[in-house]
Order: structure tokens, then sequence, then C-alpha cells
């Protein structure tokens, strides 16, 4: 049974003591330092993404939205602040087994944004099917990390016919940054290692 790290937030010290002292007797968990678990309601990027030995299992305040950002985030289970011991450690316990743990009252929120991330998703693609040949393999290598003058030197045009093609996928995309440009392709898969673009 892999470990578990256990934000806790939204809750006062005493609380957070009890709690390490009891998990503590469970050779399953590793608890997370409270005073660091505050970064927990800071966003999505403050939130320690699991690995493959390691759940995550959110305690926080009664909020859809902070359930769904640590869903976002990576974690496995969220449980709101002020549940008993002995729930939360059954709720760890089954995040440790693989098990999504969400409070019932919270489902509703959580089908509500899985939909609206399929939804999403499948615009995405759907713009960038939209792209051309030229403007797909434009779009490869600035994914891949390569500049306009090197991505004209590898397709053997002019920079200034990369600056147009990349004005023409900017728009289909609806993206405005090189970084938002990388972003998209990461959400849709691209595969940018090893473009294998030829001219």
């Amino acid at each position: 049974m892999g470990s578990i790290k256990l934000a806790v937030v939204g809750v006062g010290a005493p609380f957070a003591g009890a709690l390490a002292a009891f998990l503590s007797q469970q050779p399953i968990f590793d608890l997370v330092d409270p005073d660091e678990a505050e970064l927990v309601v800071t966003g999505i990027e403050s939130l320690p993404w699991p690995t493959e030995d390691v759940a995550l299992l959110v305690v926080g305040p009664e909020s859809a939205q902070a359930m769904v950002e640590a869903v976002d985030s990576g974690a496995m289970g969220y449980v709101v602040s002020g549940t008993p011991l002995q729930e939360l450690a059954d709720a760890a316990e089954a995040v440790a087994s693989g098990e999504a743990v969400v409070p019932p009252m919270m489902l509703g929120a959580l089908l509500k944004h899985v939909v609206q991330r399929r939804r999403a998703s499948r615009a995405d693609l759907e713009r960038l099917d939209s792209l051309t040949q030229r403007e797909r393999e434009v779009f490869d290598l600035l994914a891949a990390g390569l500049d306009r003058n090197l991505i004209a030197q590898r397709l053997y045009i002019s920079v200034g016919t990369v600056r147009s093609h990349l004005q023409r996928v900017f728009a289909k995309l609806n993206v405005h940054t090189h970084a938002q440009a990388v972003a998209f392709a990461a959400r849709c898969g691209v595969q940018v290692d090893d473009p294998g673009v030829s001219p």
C-alpha cells in the first residue's frame, strides 16, 4: 500500500496536531508539515504532485472550487475539514488503495467540471485539426522549442513566412504567446520531442 501525503487546510493547530498524532500510528501515512499545508489554499500550483508511490488526500474547506482545484492538481481524495478523525483515516486508507474519495455533496460540481473539461478538450482538438499541413509543421516545431530562425531553417522557408504561419496558427488556436502555444500542445498530447517534420 502506498504512503499518503495529507495536506491539512483551514484547520487550527490543535486539530492538525491531533490528526498528526492519530495518523502517526498508521504506518501508511506520511504527514505533510501542517505549517506547509496552508499552501494548498493558494492555488493548484502549490499542491504537491502525487508520484507512483505517493497518493494525495487533501483536507480542505467545504468549497467545491477548492475540491476541483485539488483534483485538478492530482489529488485522489478530498475531505472537508472537521471530519472525524476515524472517517478521515478511512478516507486516507481508501486513497492509498487507489480509490477516489470526494464528499457526496460535491460530486455534482466534480462531474460538471469533468464534462466541461472534456468539451474543452474536444474544442482544442478541433482547433488543432483546422491547421493546414504546413501550419501544423510550424506549430510542432514551435512546441518542440525551436525559435523562428530554426523553424525557417528546418522547413527551408523564410523567417517572414514562419512569422505569417505563426500568426495564423495563433489565431486558429486562440492563443497569444509562445507559452500558451506550448501549453496548448501539451493539453492535446502533441508529441514534440521528435517532430519528424520534412519540408
